[in-house]
């Protein structure tokens, strides 16, 4: 992958390799909603490589097939023991690049994707435009290694307010991680470490992305970000 566009900064006292977001001006309408999308890429999720990359296809086809993709800039937090962050653009710029290795930064991830979400969303308002968002953290275990901890992840969650954000956890453990960092029963789900699980864990972060960017304006966390995934109001 070619990350000439990308500088190395500082997100939350965080080191990241950040791509640009799109300027304002790149917002053909009155609203925007920005779809942040935490993706663990530690050795330990290896065995799904070639399953992630095909479920990223899918998960980029989905928006684009619901003809959605016009309101909704995405944005993809690629983590390790680095964090590289592919910046707020239309959703077919979202780099198709899955390689995971080294160890699990999950709270520093928290904290600068929280930190990049609301910067996005204050950029566009700043603009006059209506904008929301949402943020999804897919991850299969305990962090390992993160220079924040527990507490600046929950506390960075809880900043959202009435953010939604949801905690997809990918086999055994993710879990009870999720419910350290304040997510609630119907903003997780939990499956097996598998491939097929890891299709559905993408299409259904890909209609509730479309879901909440259909009503941007008045996007809330209270239901859960998954409570129609659960109650089985999604077709996978």
């Amino acid at each position: 992958m070619n990350y000439q566009d990308y500088e190395q900064t500082t997100v939350a006292g965080v080191s990241v390799l950040r791509g640009p977001d799109a300027l304002a001006t790149d917002v053909e309408n009155d609203r925007k909603f920005c779809f942040l999308l935490l993706v663990d890429s530690s050795s330990s999720m290896r065995p799904h490589t070639a399953a992630m990359n095909s479920a990223l296809r899918e998960f980029v086809d989905a928006i684009v097939d619901a003809e959605e993709d016009d309101a909704m800039f995405v944005a993809m937090l690629d983590f390790n023991s680095n964090h590289t962050f592919h910046g707020f653009q239309h959703v077919l710029s979202l780099p198709i690049d899955y390689q995971p290795t080294a160890m699990t930064h999950l709270y520093d991830a928290m904290v600068v994707g929280v930190d990049c979400l609301q910067a996005m969303i204050k950029k566009l308002e700043d603009e006059g435009i209506l904008a929301n968002g949402a943020m999804i953290v897919l991850s299969d275990g305990d962090d390992q290694g993160s220079t924040k901890g527990l507490a600046d992840a929950r506390a960075a969650r809880e900043s959202l307010g009435e953010i939604p954000s949801g905690f997809m956890a990918f086999g055994d453990g993710a879990k009870g991680i999720a419910e350290q960092l304040g997510y609630g029963p119907n903003d997780i789900l939990e499956t097996d470490a598998s491939a097929s699980s890891l299709r559905k864990f993408l299409l259904i972060a890909s209609k509730s992305a479309v879901n909440m960017s259909q009503s941007a304006a008045s996007a809330k966390a209270s239901d859960g970000i998954f409570a129609d995934a659960k109650s089985d109001a999604f077709d996978i």
